[in-house]
């Protein structure tokens, strides 16, 4: 059994070096990217907007997720935290 613990050792050392090795290999110079990728960027922004509005709509105008209007959500959560009582703290 205790040879099985070396062999795990060596191999994870061994994937850790040619991984490495395979990284810097890969990544030494980058890609180069034209102005047509910051365009399509630019233009899944705005995709992603409209879509964030058109669900952001949907959700906060259900009345089955949002049952009570916000001022009384407000109100109810103001009067369980009422801040004019006092902390009182007891050291033991």
């Amino acid at each position: 059994m205790p040879v099985l613990s070396w062999v795990c050792a060596l191999t994870l050392f061994g994937i850790y070096f040619v991984e490495k090795y395979k990284l810097y290999e890969h990544c030494r110079k980058p890609p180069r990217m034209s102005k047509n990728l910051i365009h399509i960027s630019i233009y899944c922004l705005y995709i992603g907007l409209v879509l964030h509005i058109i669900f952001s709509i949907s959700m906060l105008g259900n009345t089955n997720i949002f049952s009570k209007p916000f001022e009384e959500l407000i109100t109810e959560n103001t009067e369980k935290f009422d801040s004019s009582k006092k902390l009182t703290v007891r050291l033991r």
